[in-house]
Order: structure tokens, then C-alpha cells, then sequence
């Protein structure tokens, strides 16, 4: 009777610090967890579902990350195009814990490597463009409002502040590509274009369209040989891909231009302006031949 009683116990005080768990906002990628953390309450939990330096094309969820989005108060992610891996569990969410901010989107392959790979409408790398951060603001503060109704007008000023913070970023970033935008370069992983179309920069092409899928023998042809035209200056790639596998792949006309790291998901950041920041600065150094 007493191991009865005892056990009895133990679920209420489990059930009792389930029910008294605070609220968590579920982000998929950083960049989304920062955008939560601004317009969210003061305090709110906000958590990063993918390891940081780990890409969110191909993931694939754990037991423990399906628990967490089954659990969160609000799923946040981008979309199908980004995380078609979440689809089926993004479903079984009630519609108030769920916000895909590109629910439509699906994503485009190309294979033409003198111009832009697809269009910015079908990049999913959304967070790369403060603008179009600053038009998901009121979709996500109307979902946090449900959550905190007690909140609503610490949430509406958090989401005018981030918009002002978007705007002021914008203009920032805008004069920081002014004068280097003509300048052409290559990209490792062609997830980019919202940052292109919005600062009119001269990407000439990409070496990979998407994660899993590398340029065939006649693409290669065509793509070393825009490196060593020199109408190139940069070629830039991420922490994932590694400066040796790069230079392996381009053979010698990795010698033709300047490669440099960065890091479209901000690992080491703290914050999203300070993301952008040094990711804009590493990009228009490069560019000027710095």
C-alpha cells in the first residue's frame, strides 16, 4: 500500500511540474530562435531544435527532438523547402503551435550556372534578408499573443522594436555592399539569394544547388573555367564543407580567387544583428580585395 501510495505521489509531482513548466518557443535554426527571442516576452524559453553546425536540409530528427515539438508551445520553422524532415510532425500540432513562415515554398533545382541558380521566391534561407524577417514580425507576435495574452502589449512593442531594428540592420548592410555589389563571386552551397536580390550583388554562380547534390563532370567544365576567367574575385563556402574539401574539388583554380568562410547559421554568434554583421563584413572585405 505504501509503494502504491508512493508511486501515486511521484506521477502528481510529475504531472504537477509538467502543467508547471513554462512555455517554450521551439526555433529550428538560430537565426529563428534570435527573431523569437526579440518579439517574445522577456524570459520566455526560446530553444534551437537542430545542433549548431549541423545544416537543416537533411536533418534527421531523434526521438528526443520529436518530443520537444510535440511538447513546445510553438513550433517555429521555416517550411517544407528547409525542413521537409518536420512535415509529418509539424501536421499532428495544433494550428496555434505552428508557424511555417514559408509554408508554400518548395524548393527548386537549377542547373544553370551563369546566373542566378533559382529564384529568391524559392530560397528558403529567409533569415539572410532582415527585411524579410521584419515582414514575418506580426505573424509571430500574433502566435506568441495566443501563448502570453497577458503580454500582448509587451509583445506589440518587442515586434515594433525588432522591425525598427530590421529597418536600421537593412540600411546598414545596404551601404556596407554599395560600393563592392558589381564585384562577382561563387558560392559553395547555393543558399544565398535572398542576400543577392536584396543587396543586387554580382553572384556568378554556385558550385553545389543543394546539399546533396554536386555539379555533374560538363557543370564542373563550365564552373572552373568562370574561376580562372577572372570576372571572380571570391569564392565563399561554409564551416561544414572545409577549406581542403573545397580546394580539392576546384583543383587549381582555387589559386585564381579568394575563398573565404562564412557561415550562413551563425554558430558562433550572439546575437542576429551581430550574425549579419560579421557575415556582410567577411563578404564586402573579400570583395573589395581586402
Amino acid at each position: 500500500m505504501k509503494k502504491m501510495c508512493g508511486l501515486w505521489l511521484c506521477c502528481l509531482a510529475l504531472m504537477s511540474s509538467v502543467c508547471a513548466a513554462e512555455p517554450v518557443v521551439l526555433a529550428t535554426v538560430q537565426p529563428l530562435a534570435w527573431m523569437a527571442q526579440a518579439i517574445a516576452p522577456a524570459g520566455t524559453q526560446v530553444q534551437v531544435l537542430l545542433p549548431p553546425t549541423v545544416s537543416p536540409h537533411e536533418y534527421q530528427l531523434r526521438p528526443a527532438d520529436v518530443a520537444k515539438v510535440q511538447h513546445s508551445a510553438l513550433l517555429l520553422w521555416v517550411g517544407p523547402a528547409m525542413e521537409p524532415w518536420l512535415v509529418q510532425w509539424a501536421k499532428q500540432l495544433p494550428a496555434e503551435k505552428n508557424l511555417a513562415l514559408l509554408p508554400n515554398v518548395l524548393h527548386e533545382e537549377s542547373h544553370d550556372h551563369d546566373e542566378a541558380s533559382h529564384s529568391v521566391e524559392s530560397d528558403p534561407h529567409l533569415w539572410l534578408d532582415p527585411l524579410a524577417l521584419r515582414a514575418q514580425a506580426p505573424m509571430l507576435a500574433e502566435k506568441l499573443i495566443a501563448i502570453f495574452p497577458q503580454q500582448t502589449d509587451e509583445i506589440r512593442q518587442r515586434q515594433q522594436q525588432f522591425e525598427k531594428d530590421m529597418t536600421a540592420l537593412d540600411a546598414e548592410l545596404s551601404a556596407r555592399f554599395a560600393s563592392v555589389a558589381a564585384q562577382g563571386f561563387v558560392v559553395y552551397h547555393d543558399g544565398y539569394q535572398r542576400l543577392v536580390q536584396r543587396y543586387h550583388l554580382n553572384q556568378r554562380a554556385a558550385a553545389w544547388q543543394h546539399e546533396s547534390i554536386a555539379t555533374g563532370a560538363r557543370d564542373r567544365a563550365k564552373l572552373l573555367q568562370l574561376l580562372n576567367s577572372g570576372s571572380v574575385r571570391c569564392l565563399f563556402y561554409e564551416p561544414e564543407h572545409g577549406a581542403d574539401v573545397v580546394q580539392s574539388w576546384l583543383g587549381s583554380a582555387a589559386k585564381t580567387v579568394r575563398m573565404v568562410e562564412i557561415d550562413p547559421l551563425g554558430a558562433s554568434a550572439k546575437n542576429y544583428a551581430d550574425f549579419m554583421r560579421d557575415l556582410s563584413q567577411k563578404m564586402a572585405a573579400c570583395l573589395a580585395g581586402n
